[in-house]
């Protein structure tokens, strides 16, 4: 990709100050000489001076684009491009629009490369390279864009899976979460029927016969109410025996005087 490098300003210049326009053209031309070695820093800061020297000269700006392409500083280089194609002659707009699809070209920002590159065609339509470098960057504009929606693809491939994943996780941890609270409520029953059972010793379990049952042991008896439950017990074992003894004899009892 052929860069067009320096224009010699010294034709461009008006003449009405002599001396002010052999420096700057002194200086301008310098700097393309320190270019054309490849001492790309001197050169800059020779059209820098070049550009005090005569600031109303907008044609330096296409020197200095030119310079910071090669240097690789590319935002300064389209800066000082679109400036130059701005307020240039405009016989040199076909090389300015070339240099600057060169710079967005770099940049790898191929739409405005496209565009600057037709503006170099269709100001010079017989600019061969300014063609073959238009249609370079096309294709990579292309790729660029193929990439990207691949890109987008895998993206949203990866989102869908992550989603997936995420909503199966949820439905695991909903279920284990039913599962648990499942177990905890069939233990906190099992809890309240064990508390039950122990609270109502009284109550028969189920299947279980009566008489297996182990009676509920008697707190705080002392012996003296004991010796009472005991003399009680007798009196109504003694009663029932003298109903069953009228019942089989059918006789009265003689009533006690």
């Amino acid at each position: 990709m052929t860069l067009r490098l320096t224009i010699l300003l010294t034709l461009l210049v008006a003449l009405t100050v002599p001396a002010q326009a052999d420096q700057f053209a002194r200086r301008n031309n310098t700097g393309n000489k320190l270019l054309a070695k490849g001492q790309i820093d001197s050169a800059i800061a020779e059209y820098r001076a070049a550009r005090v020297e005569r600031p109303d000269q907008p044609g330096v700006a296409y020197n200095l684009g030119s310079a910071y392409h090669q240097k690789g500083i590319f935002d300064t280089a389209q800066m000082e491009l679109q400036n130059a194609i701005a307020h240039v002659d405009p016989t040199l707009k076909p090389n300015a629009y070339y240099n600057l699809g060169n710079t967005f070209y770099r940049m790898q920002e191929y739409e405005s490369a496209i565009e600057a590159y037709k503006q170099a065609l269709l100001a010079n339509p017989s600019d061969l390279d300014a063609k073959h470098n238009l249609e370079m960057a096309l294709r990579q504009m292309n790729q660029q864009d193929s990439s990207s929606q691949k890109q987008e693809q895998k993206q949203d491939q990866q989102q869908q899976d992550s989603t997936g994943q995420q909503q199966q996780n949820q439905q695991q941890q909903n279920q284990d979460s039913t599962q648990n609270q499942q177990q905890q409520q069939q233990n906190q029953d099992g809890n309240q029927d064990q508390q039950q059972q122990q609270q109502q010793p009284d109550q028969p379990q189920e299947g279980q016969p009566r008489e297996q049952r182990q009676p509920k042991p008697v707190q705080g008896m002392t012996k003296a109410d004991a010796e009472r439950l005991l003399d009680a017990l007798k009196n109504n074992e003694l009663a029932l025996q003298k109903k069953r003894a009228q019942r089989t004899t059918g006789e009265k009892v003689a009533k006690d005087w």
